[in-house]
């Protein structure tokens, strides 16, 4: 049986938001677009 491991951007309040830019969802006049940037790293993109 494999491991099934899942990364998640999520903060306290509920947004959820893949790693992107700044420009990524600006729907509601979202000001926060690519908050998860600065959290990357290369664990979390490992296979």
């Amino acid at each position: 049986m494999r491991a099934l491991i899942i990364a998640e951007f999520i903060t306290l309040n509920g947004v959820i938001q893949a790693p992107s830019g700044a420009d990524e969802d600006t729907e509601g006049d979202f000001m926060h677009g690519g908050w998860t940037q600065p959290y990357w790293h290369n664990d979390i993109d490992a296979k």
